[in-house]
């Protein structure tokens, strides 16, 4: 049986958030994340763009901000070369498998 590490809805948060900064078009993002997640994450629901991310960077902030949580922000791992043509879907996929990294799903 596999046991989540993070709580189901945050560890697909994050996977959107790493699906997109992932896509080939988001390099400023990547960037802005890997420099200071809070911040980047923090001005996307402040500024409400890209919105589909906005839910997904709120549920991350909520947890963050929590006096009884252990979750915080997380760097992000980098992409492997091969997978560097896939769609922002595909990347979030990827990211929200069982396992991955070792960090969101299993223990």
């Amino acid at each position: 049986m596999i046991d989540a590490v993070y709580p189901p809805d945050l560890a697909d948060a994050w996977a959107h958030v790493f699906g997109h900064a992932w896509h080939k078009d988001n390099k400023d993002f990547l960037q802005r994340l890997r420099k200071d997640p809070k911040y980047a994450i923090t001005d996307v629901v402040n500024s409400g763009n890209p919105k589909h991310l906005v839910c997904s960077c709120a549920t991350i902030i909520e947890y963050a901000s929590s006096d009884n949580c252990e979750y915080g922000f997380v760097s992000l791992p980098a992409l492997p070369p091969a997978l560097q043509e896939l769609s922002e879907e595909q990347l979030y996929l990827y990211a929200n498998q069982d396992g991955m990294y070792g960090i969101f799903r299993c223990t």
